[in-house]
């Protein structure tokens, strides 16, 4: 039996647990994926604790995706390149991080919404470590500018607003944004995935613009994540299935 889990605090509404250990079942694989909830102060050696026992995998979320780097072995170019890592690696029994947010993210974004980042104007609310992850793969991606606003930032956001192709909230509050400054053709994205109709997606979907929710980009990346430890895929109209299962 391989262990894969995940870290952070809290984890009572992260799906990860449920998708991925319905994932190890569908593909017969003998795999169990557990909930690591951890104050700051343990997690070193909690990391040190993970090597021993022989975990296979970690994912890595809320909030210690831009501190955790320091206790692993060797960090991956998408972790390098955003300064936060959402995914651990055995390799020979070395811990490896990774970043899969960014690309999950615009995997989704073509995959479900046919937007490339290519020539786009984003705006993302926020400056953790999804956000990070998400700025730097639309960067790659060539999108022409990437504003990354903190909370005082936000707060004069007006001005990047009436210019942005793309909206992106990657925080964890419920922001009150004014969309009537977007233009029309923008699309508004919302990272956070319980609850998946966020106040910010309803109010763009009733004033008529693009959305996506959170959601696409936990199973987009997800299947990276898969990839990553196994070298399997699974189909994604089907996690999104038992992501929605009661």
């Amino acid at each position: 039996m391989k262990l894969f889990g995940i870290i952070g605090k809290p984890l009572d509404h992260s799906l990860s647990p449920k998708l991925f250990n319905a994932i190890f079942k569908n593909l017969k694989l003998p795999c169990r994926y557990l909930p690591f909830q951890v104050e700051k102060p343990h997690l070193k050696n909690l990391i040190v604790c993970m090597k021993l026992v022989d975990v296979f995998g970690l994912n890595v979320t809320t909030p210690y995706k831009r501190v955790v780097a320091p206790y692993l072995d060797k960090l991956d170019i998408s972790a390098k390149r955003c300064g936060a890592v959402n995914t651990i690696v055995r390799r020979k029994n070395r811990f490896i991080g990774f970043n899969t947010d960014g690309e999950g993210f615009v995997n989704a974004l073509w995959e479900k919404k046919k937007i490339r980042p290519k020539g786009k104007i984003v705006t993302i609310f926020g400056n953790g470590g999804a956000a990070r992850g998400i700025a730097a793969a639309l960067a790659k991606g060539g999108a022409k500018k990437v504003h990354v606003l903190n909370r005082r930032r936000i707060r004069n956001a007006k001005k990047y607003l009436r210019t942005t192709d793309i909206l992106i909230q990657a925080t964890s509050a419920q922001l009150t944004v004014p969309l009537s400054l977007l233009p029309k053709k923008a699309i508004v994205c919302d990272i956070v995935y319980h609850p998946r109709q966020t106040k910010l997606l309803h109010l763009a979907n009733k004033k008529g613009f693009k959305t996506m929710d959170g959601l696409w980009m936990l199973i987009y990346q997800a299947n990276l994540n898969l990839k990553l430890w196994t070298g399997k895929s699974i189909d994604i109209n089907w996690l999104r299935k038992i992501s929605l299962s009661g």
